[in-house]
């Protein structure tokens, strides 16, 4: 109520006292008028109603100036320039009972009957001055109806000036402030005009302070509206981005493609509330969409409904250029949640689902035709489309590797079922080819030849020999790998004693690693017996140390550690740890493939001697045979080989051990 003030402004009375014309007595003092004013500036202040306010106010001021009546008018402007039909309407009146009350009056009737008075409060309006107008009708002269309707015989009006809003200093011509004399012509006196004046201003700005405060409620109105509703759309963003979260959990977590679209288009037909939510996949092939799954809440399903993409260009052009929309569609559909028989249109939203690849299918969303889809909506649906499109790409490509595997797990069978059936077919000319060397070597024998000539001989033989037992290697190597793979090499355990049996062992690998002027170091401290298979243990041994002298160059040192040890995951108590290492250098692309059937590392092999790639592949399977692990290292120009084996002694049959 800060407007609404006392005026400041009011007009000035003058020096001397002026005289009431009509009874000769001096004229009024303001103190009556400034408690007519500062009663009303009480009331607007305790938020009385408007007309309430001015209607008491006028009553004072029609007793104030002894007139017949005191009204406000009220102007209801045309809504257009070219629209001339205003009003004039009684806003509050005060009268005498036998005077009538006043009524509304169109302004086009008061300039055809020619109001000249109001006509000329037009003066007032580009200055917005608050002045006096008064009028004494002569009795014979002949008056508007309006005039004529009310009986008035002399007249003062007085223009109301209000702001328009708060945020304005623009003033408007908001109404009037009229007073009448019906019994009788009189003139008005400048103390009645000085009064008109003064309490103008004071009406207008109650008047303006009333629709500020009006305006005021109103925005705060709006404010908590705004409010409520944007509380309303954060909580709906929240409640959407857990959704959405649990949605790309399930569909990621799953690479059965109907099992993704199942879990998107039920969380959305819930999260949404829509009559049905259903998802389609593309045959691009085809040109036909079939949709896979529908989850229905009030609307009929349509699973497997498929549909030729051709006949509907307006729709599939934009979802296969990737884009959304949502429509009502003119096709009729059951939209009554009490399944009364009611048919109506429905509202659509449609989401292309697509990745990089390019669009895979599509997700609609459906509801009763007077409902719009929201932002907040239509972004949840096209991020669970997204979603979609991802974990179905990702399923594909999973169910495509699957049967690649599948593929090549096929022809890896068809391989070892191969080289197994070669091996056991080799085996029996290899047989024959050193049954057929050693009685060549007899016969020869029985001959006289020369010195040159037995050395030739020999030499060729040796080369026969040579050959033929590394191509026996060659096969029991191979045969010996189907069997790990196949679970069909069987243990002997036994108790072995390694401080004499390793000595005896690597003796033949000694000698072999002198011929290239290598050296074997053997570090190895007291050992206890170690129960394992003797034979399988041998060959991991030995088969390391050949390996590290054929990688490594002319006069190099190979080390052996032997110790003990705990191997882990295992359920013994007790194991051995064997390393083997050499000067010879693997990167770290190579390392992880060593352990591979038939991988070599290019360009490693100093001494030219080739070889198949089978020696650490059987060397990896035969240290898993008997429950160990095998790992290797390759740094600072040195690659060690590390074997952890356990020792069987706590499951052991004491009564089977060959001593």
């Amino acid at each position: 109520m800060n407007e609404l003030n006392p005026p400041t402004n009011l007009a000035n009375s003058g020096s001397e006292t002026p005289r009431d014309r009509r009874g000769g007595r001096p004229a009024r003092d303001n103190q009556s008028l400034s408690k007519i004013v500062h009663d009303l500036v009480v009331r607007s202040y305790d938020g009385a109603p408007l007309r309430e306010s001015l209607g008491q106010t006028i009553q004072h001021l029609r007793a104030l100036l002894k007139c017949d009546r005191v009204l406000v008018w009220q102007f209801i402007h045309p809504k257009s320039i070219e629209d001339e039909m205003g009003l004039m309407m009684p806003f509050v009146e005060a009268t005498d009972e036998p005077w009538p009350k006043a009524k509304p009056i169109l302004t086009a009737s008061i300039q055809r009957n020619s109001d000249t008075l109001l006509r000329d409060l037009a003066w007032c309006i580009n200055d917005a001055e608050v002045v006096c107008i008064t009028e004494v009708l002569p009795v014979s002269a002949v008056s508007p109806p309006h005039i004529e309707q009310l009986g008035v015989r002399s007249r003062a009006v007085v223009p109301l000036f209000v702001r328009v809003d708060a945020a304005s200093k623009a003033l408007t011509l908001w109404g009037a402030l009229s007073a009448h004399y019906c019994r009788s012509p009189q003139t008005w006196s400048e103390v009645d005009r000085r009064d008109l004046e003064e309490i103008a201003p004071v009406i207008a700005l109650a008047i303006q302070q009333v629709s500020f405060n009006k305006q005021l409620r109103r925005q705060g109105i709006e404010f908590k509206r705004q409010v409520r509703e944007q509380a309303i759309q954060f909580q709906q963003a929240i409640d959407y981005d857990e959704t959405l979260k649990r949605i790309t959990d399930k569909v990621r977590d799953s690479l059965d493609e109907e099992q993704i679209v199942q879990n998107a288009v039920r969380e959305v037909a819930v999260a949404l509330q829509v009559g049905s939510c259903n998802a389609a996949i593309y045959d691009r092939d085809r040109k036909t969409s079939q949709i896979l799954y529908e989850e229905a809440i009030f609307l009929p399903a349509q699973i497997y409904r498929e549909s030729d993409m051709s006949a509907f260009p307006e729709l599939y052009d934009q979802l296969l250029d990737k884009q959304y929309f949502q429509f009502c569609s003119m096709f009729e559909r059951n939209v009554d949640r009490e399944n009364c028989d009611r048919t109506g249109r429905v509202a659509m939203l449609a989401c292309s689902m697509y990745d990089n690849d390019g669009v895979i299918g599509d997700l609609w969303a459906v509801h009763e035709s007077h409902h719009e889809f929201t932002d907040l909506e239509i972004r949840l649906v096209r991020q669970v489309a997204n979603q979609c499109a991802i974990a179905i790409r990702q399923a594909r490509l999973y169910q495509s590797s699957q049967a690649q595997v599948a593929e090549l797990e096929k022809l890896n069978q068809l391989k070892d079922d191969f080289l197994s059936t070669v091996s056991h077919e080799l085996k029996t000319p290899i047989s024959n080819m050193n049954m057929a060397i050693q009685m060549l070597e007899i016969q020869l024998k029985q001959f006289e030849l020369s010195e040159e000539a037995r050395m030739r001989i020999d030499r060729y033989l040796g080369i026969l020999k040579a050959e033929c037992k590394r191509e026996d290697e060659l096969v029991t190597d191979l045969l010996d790998l189907q069997r790990l793979e196949d679970g069909g090499y069987s243990s002997a355990m036994s108790v072995i004693d390694l401080n004499k049996w390793l000595q005896k062992t690597v003796a033949f690998t000694r000698s072999r690693l002198f011929s290239r002027r290598q050296t074997l170091t053997i570090d190895e401290t007291s050992l206890p017996p170690l129960i394992t298979d003797r034979v399988i243990l041998d060959r991991i041994i030995v088969e390391l140390l050949h390996n590290a002298g054929k990688y490594s160059a002319d006069g190099s040192e190979i080390i052996l550690s032997v110790n003990e040890a705990i191997v882990p995951n295992s359920e013994a108590t007790s194991g051995l740890r064997l390393c083997v290492t050499n000067p010879a250098t693997i990167s770290p692309e190579e390392l992880p493939k060593i352990f591979s059937k038939f991988y070599r590392i290019p360009n490693a092999d100093p001494w030219k001697q080739g070889g198949t790639g089978l020696g650490l592949a059987l060397v990896d399977r035969l240290v898993r045979q008997l429950g160990g692990n095998l790992s290797a290292t390759s740094e600072d120009g040195l690659t060690t080989f590390t074997v952890l084996l356990p020792n069987h002694k706590d499951h052991f049959d004491k009564e089977k051990l060959r001593r």
